[in-house]
């Protein structure tokens, strides 16, 4: 039954809704946390790693589009939503965190993904920021480089909750923002982002 409320459009509502917590505290109740009980069998814990404490950080001030040999970051391509949702944002007193890298083993929307992940599924902008200065050209490390999309759930200035996608591509980063209620969501075999 579970399963059927999390695939129907009442669960996307409540995902998506700006006050998503307050709806998830006062249903939490009657699930029991489920993403502690039951598992959809969608993610395998690959990695984790320690993201580093920011006092302030400035989006525009790195997310720029430049794949010369001086930028600090190659970006390739930043997305429409991205650009209109996140560049304008700043976060402060950025706590340190351990990020655990999930594979998802099958397709899926982002709302399985998130229940699944469970209370910790939400993640800093900086932290995408940070893993990404430890790869700047696409070298091997904890986020794919084959094409495949890195996913973090992260609000936008306004407190909506989007997924957004980094993956090698053209010899730079893509950095897209998704809406959590696309249908057609990630493929198998990407990677997706929690505390």
């Amino acid at each position: 039954q579970l399963l059927k409320f999390i695939n129907s459009g009442l669960w996307d509502f409540i995902v998506d809704a700006p006050d998503y917590e307050a709806l998830a505290g006062e249903l939490r109740w009657i699930f029991r946390k489920p993403s502690a009980y039951i598992s959809n069998g969608l993610l395998t814990l690959v990695h984790t790693v320690r993201v580093s404490v920011a006092s302030y950080f400035i989006a525009k001030d790195y997310f720029k589009v430049n794949t010369s040999a001086k930028a600090s970051v190659k970006i390739s391509y930043l997305g429409p939503n991205f650009t209109s949702r996140f560049l304008k944002k700043t976060e402060q007193d950025v706590p340190r965190a351990e990020l655990k890298a999930h594979r998802l083993r099958k397709a899926s929307p982002d709302s399985p993904i998130i229940v699944e992940l469970g209370e910790n599924y939400e993640v800093m902008l900086a932290y995408l920021w940070e893993l990404l200065t430890k790869q700047p050209n696409g070298e091997g490390g904890m986020l794919l480089t084959n094409g495949y999309a890195n996913i973090f759930y992260i609000r936008d200035t306004e407190g909506i909750l989007w997924a957004v996608g980094a993956g090698w591509d053209n010899g730079g980063w893509r950095v897209e923002a998704d809406s959590i209620q696309d249908p057609d969501g990630w493929g198998d075999g990407y990677q997706v982002f929690a505390r």
